[in-house]
């Protein structure tokens, strides 16, 4: 089983033929599509056929309701969201119609405190991957499991590696820079992944240092949540597999599957 400790939200989703600073534009399209970082890489790995749980908070709200029943379509996911009396986390996302995204994000809700239930079955997993946007001690519970553990580049820093192990850091360059060899050594990482969108990416494993790896030519419909699903495609894979080269098909799979549909979450 797969582990997906972190964020669950919605994005109400304009579409506009180009972005124009204050200027009032009609949208082509609106509609409400299951989002957070998280919640999509689990979907996605999901998909791609591992047995996956996901853990995050939801209001008891009409997105919550509609995550919920989101999650319950997805057959090898199982969505343990607790629900509390903030919010459900909600963005806005404008998509161009060359598929450029602008994505502003309200993040009103609430910590998740794990039941002893949510602790064991973490412990449980064969693969665990940890959103830190929260304090790391508040994500304890989760960090500190037998299980290979996944981070995301953005929650990668000196404080993140004080006493870790990850095992597997995936993120963007299109955010973040190459993270420094010497960081990626002090959290025990085996192999670290940044996609560069239709550039392709860059491996790094301990063995070989860093390369370079290129991507299939894609028709862009929406490149929202296309690292995301990346992540998805990686943590099914790292179920069976820690093989740098199986692990980038996979997430190369997955994001592709992402960018030929609108939205994040897998069609």
């Amino acid at each position: 089983m797969i582990a997906v400790v972190g964020d669950a939200g919605v994005d109400r989703s304009y579409r506009v033929v180009e972005l124009r600073r204050g200027a009032t534009q009609i949208a082509s399209e609106s509609v409400m599509r299951p989002a957070g970082g998280s919640a999509n890489a689990a979907a996605h790995a999901a998909v791609a056929g591992a047995d996956v749980t996901l853990f995050a908070t939801v209001g008891r709200d009409e997105a919550g309701r509609f995550l919920h029943a989101a999650c319950s379509a997805i057959p090898q996911l199982q969505a343990r969201l607790q629900e509390q009396g903030a919010p459900t986390q909600s963005s806005v996302v404008i998509v161009e119609a060359d598929g450029e995204r602008t994505i502003i994000i309200d993040r009103s809700r609430k910590a998740l405190v794990p039941s002893e239930e949510d602790v064991a079955l973490v412990r449980l997993a064969a693969v665990v991957s940890v959103n830190l946007e929260e304090p790391l001690e508040r994500r304890k519970w989760a960090v500190n499991c037998p299980g290979l553990r996944v981070l995301p580049i953005a929650h990668l820093s000196q404080e993140t590696s004080v006493g870790c192990r990850w095992d597997l850091v995936v993120g963007s360059l299109s955010d973040h820079s190459l993270p420094d060899e010497e960081l990626l050594a002090s959290v025990d990482a085996q192999i670290c992944l940044m996609t560069n969108g239709a550039s392709g990416g860059a491996a790094w494993s301990r063995e070989d240092g860093w390369r370079r790896w290129s991507s299939p030519a894609v028709n862009v419909v929406d490149s929202v949540g296309a690292g995301d699903a990346f992540l998805g495609g990686v943590l099914a894979a790292a179920a069976r597999s820690r093989d740098a080269e199986v692990l980038i098909r996979a997430g190369v799979e997955r994001a592709t599957a992402c960018l030929a549909v609108a939205g994040a979450w897998p069609a």
